[in-house]
């Protein structure tokens, strides 16, 4: 306007801009306060005496309409001029805080791998060449059973259903893979074989994820009954694996490090930092893309950002954390499950 107006000509038509720009300011804004902007929702409620509609037909339901405050924010970004932005702020690691809601008294020695029920359950395993175990804790924080699952070792678990698990057999003489256990009824009801000694486990849809050593990682789909692998890499004993839409991480403790892959095995980053995380086993990631490392021998808990670039330490001996090993995210209820290899667990809130 103002390479081919004069200066008159620009005042004008920069005046009248202005002008229209707040009779639509002031438009949109009666329309807020008018609550025009609101969202309605119908919900249709059906009679139950509509099956009995020839004798006792009284109405065949009803109509609720309900009001929903409008998402929408105005803000003036200068003055005269109106604007709608929607602001998003990602969340940071630095964002995300633990609330101990319980610590758990636990028995066994030699606690490898945790996990917790959709009803809110925990279930450990105890790794022992004899006895391995699988104990159960109610929602309320008392024992249900603990049950033996020789001849595994019984190192890591993870929920296959609501009734069913999955324990790896770690460096059994019998036989090496996977136990499928009812949690129901208590007994083992399958076993899956595997090409290796079988360490850290998780769930993915349809799919196991194994840690097999020497080998690298292996996906069972637990339908079609097929395994494959996925990753090739000269796993060590106690590697951890956890999955998250189209990557999979995993630890090595032999040299401290913990990796993201791709799902074709392309490694995306990898994380080592000897002075904050030593010795690094139980995995597992949030809803947004961060990893949840426990380190056994540098007793604490780091949080990773989806990138690999940054970390924190989340949780250390200040809080319990005595050789922690094993550890579990529910993405859904936001809670982390934590163990000790042995006597204390912990359950916490994320905000």
């Amino acid at each position: 306007m103002k390479q081919y107006a004069s200066d008159l000509q620009t005042f004008l038509g920069m005046n009248e801009i202005e002008v229209k720009v707040y009779e639509n300011e002031q438009y949109l804004q009666s329309m807020k306060e008018a609550k025009r902007l609101e969202q309605l929702e119908l919900e249709w409620t059906v009679d139950p005496f509509v099956e009995t509609i020839l004798n006792s037909l009284k109405n065949f339901g009803s109509i609720e309409m309900r009001t929903q405050t409008s998402s929408i924010e105005f803000t003036r970004a200068k003055n005269k001029q109106a604007q709608l932005q929607v602001v998003t702020t990602k969340k940071t690691i630095d964002d995300v805080k633990l609330i101990l809601q319980k610590e758990i008294t636990i028995d066994g020695t030699d606690i490898r791998g945790c996990c917790m029920s959709a009803e809110g359950g925990m279930l450990y395993t105890d790794y022992q060449v004899k006895d391995a175990s699988l104990t159960v804790i109610a929602s309320d924080y008392k024992l249900k059973y603990k049950m033996l699952i020789n001849p595994s070792y019984g190192f890591d678990i993870t929920l296959v259903d609501e009734s069913t698990v999955a324990i790896t057999s770690a460096d059994s003489q019998v036989k090496d893979g996977i136990d499928i256990i009812d949690i129901k009824n208590q007994r083992k009801i399958k076993f899956i074989a595997l090409p290796g000694r079988s360490w850290g486990i998780t769930r993915d849809h349809d799919s196991l994820f194994v840690c097999v050593d020497k080998l690298g990682i292996y996906k069972v789909n637990t339908l079609e009954g097929t395994t494959s692998r996925v990753i090739r890499c000269n796993l060590p004993v106690c590697s951890y694996v956890a999955v998250y839409t189209d990557k999979i991480y995993y630890t090595n403790y032999e040299d401290d490090s913990v990796f993201c892959c791709d799902r074709n095995g392309t490694r995306v980053w990898a994380f080592k930092d000897e002075f904050v995380l030593k010795e690094p086993v139980g995995i597992a990631v949030d809803n947004n893309g961060n990893v949840y490392v426990v380190g056994e021998k540098s007793s604490n808990v780091v949080i990773i950002s989806s990138d690999g670039k940054h970390h924190t330490e989340l949780l250390t001996e200040d809080n319990g954390l005595t050789s922690p090993s094993a550890i579990f995210l529910d993405r859904e209820n936001r809670k982390l499950f934590v163990a000790n290899t042995m006597k204390t667990a912990f359950l916490y809130n994320i905000s």
